[in-house]
């Protein structure tokens, strides 16, 4: 199945933890729930992704193409299915592809031999071209808000309580994760062409501001898997 995104641009911001529930409260008087989310107000879940690299992580350090797309697979709690996905980045567009699989097939994928019938071959056949294999999988909890604008389709999510753990396997399972940017919240507003009002609104309500926010960059100096010693990414 091929997955159409409603949107072209992504903002993304740290917040400090202690304004997550003041920025949920904001979005579920002005937003609507995810359509997949769950609890009280439907619009909560937990996310796991898998993500791919070269042995010398030319992802992380942007080498080339390599700086400009990223291959991962990933699982939303509650749903009996995962996602193969690309997300590619220009300077002008965000676009993402991506291939649902049921979620008992995942721990059986291989990456170094793609089958021509398989529906996500296009997955297969990039990461084997361009060498990629898993090396760490991020997990954290999901508030998710959307809805339609006179600017267009707009949908915000705010991640809490981010987890990683490195990986040389195909799993959602790695067990015990080291906690990334602790005291402080992941937040993403994405929207198509312009900034809509909503969001401009939202960054004056709490005084925020722009700053790069990649949680697998936020991994890779956490784990210290790029060779570099580990760091803390405490506040």
């Amino acid at each position: 199945m091929r997955y159409i995104n409603r949107f072209t641009s992504e903002t993304k911001l740290l917040v400090d933890a202690r304004l997550g529930d003041d920025i949920r409260a904001w979005s579920r008087q002005r937003l609507g729930p995810d359509p997949h989310g769950g609890g009280q107000f439907r619009d909560q879940y937990g996310v796991t992704s898998v993500y791919l690299d070269t042995e010398a992580h030319d992802v992380y350090h942007r080498r080339g193409s390599f700086g400009r797309s990223k291959y991962r697979i990933r699982h939303y709690e509650n749903d009996q299915a995962a996602f193969l996905e690309r997300k590619l980045r220009t300077r002008l567009r965000l676009t993402k592809r991506r291939t649902r699989i049921p979620l008992d097939a995942v721990s059986g994928l291989r990456l170094d031999d793609p089958d021509p019938t398989h529906p996500a071959y296009w997955f297969f056949r990039r990461v084997t071209l361009r060498r990629l294999r898993p090396v760490c999988v991020i997990r954290y909890g999901r508030t998710a808000r959307m809805g339609e604008t006179p600017e267009g389709p707009v949908r915000m999510t705010l991640d809490a309580s981010v987890m990683a753990s490195p990986t040389s396997l195909v799993t959602l399972n790695p067990g015990p994760g080291r906690e990334l940017v602790h005291g402080l919240l992941i937040l993403e507003l994405k929207y198509s062409g312009v900034f809509p009002r909503v969001f401009k609104d939202l960054v004056d309500e709490f005084h925020l501001m722009p700053r790069s926010a990649s949680k697998y960059r936020f991994a890779v100096q956490a784990l210290g898997l790029a060779g570099a010693t580990p760091v803390s990414l405490n506040t």
